[in-house]
């Protein structure tokens, strides 16, 4: 068991480090003056590197800089137009991340989670419930999830592993306790060994869904059994982690809704 936990600790800060090295923290992007000048005039009109300097009275080589921080961001995109690169303004890289809530409640130890998403709550619904589409989503890239199985049933049970690069699996069990179809469920959540023998404490996870124009919104609510574990996993990028596993998502269901 402590071998597992020490493996657990090492794998999640590999994470932490791609996270860090993959994916700028859109605020800390923003911030900057000159960043913020360069979406306002590229959100009126698609820019090239050379037309950015100009209007800055700065070097290409500074432009770049500014431009390789928005595009880690994902908040420009790059097109191709003959001999130059065109960057336009995505506004919904920044809509998205502002429809992402995330807040800490350290008396009731509890994390609340509330996401938007563009898309059909049936749709949204099946990526939280259906394990060939949630496997597709969950895990925060690098790594990748693997269900072993998954029956999705009040008092069923969902086992499963997040895969790091180097092959190496971290194993869970999550116990469905309450389900209203398309609306509501509850499980409760705790990291297994690959017998499937669970290492307690867990946390209870509380999801609710809604539809407004087409529109679906998630709220979770995951509870802990201790403080002491809540911090731990904070600590462990559990924030950094489930904000790119909703990204991932939001592209998912992008694509699913265009067939």
């Amino acid at each position: 068991m402590r071998n597992s936990k020490v493996a657990y600790i090492f794998a999640t800060l590999k994470l932490r480090i791609y996270i860090l090295i993959m994916k700028q923290d859109l605020f800390q992007a923003i911030a900057d003056p000159t960043r913020r000048a360069i979406l306002t005039l590229i959100a009126i009109q698609a820019l090239t590197p050379n037309a950015m300097a100009e209007k800055f009275d700065m070097s290409r080589q500074a432009v770049s800089k500014h431009i390789k921080v928005l595009h880690q961001c994902e908040l420009i995109k790059p097109e191709q137009s003959g001999r130059e690169i065109y960057y336009h303004f995505n506004p919904k890289k920044m809509m998205n991340d502002l429809l992402f809530d995330f807040a800490l409640d350290k008396s009731t130890k509890t994390v609340l989670i509330t996401r938007e998403f563009d898309a059909d709550l049936s749709l949204v619904w099946d990526a939280f419930t259906t394990p060939e589409i949630l496997d597709q989503w969950v895990a925060p890239k690098p790594w990748a999830s693997r269900t072993k199985y998954m029956d999705f049933k009040v008092g069923g049970r969902r086992f499963y592993a997040m895969v790091s690069p180097e092959g190496q699996e971290r194993w869970a069990i999550q116990e469905y306790t309450s389900i209203t179809p398309k609306t509501h469920f509850k499980m409760y959540n705790a990291f297994a060994d690959k017998d499937e023998n669970p290492e307690l404490p867990g946390s209870d996870w509380d999801y609710t869904f809604s539809e407004q124009n087409g529109r679906t919104t998630v709220r979770i609510s995951i509870y802990n059994e201790s403080l002491a574990r809540l911090e731990k996993m904070i600590e462990m990028g559990f924030k950094e982690g489930f904000t790119m596993s909703m990204t991932n998502l939001e592209n998912l269901l992008a694509s699913l809704s265009k067939k």
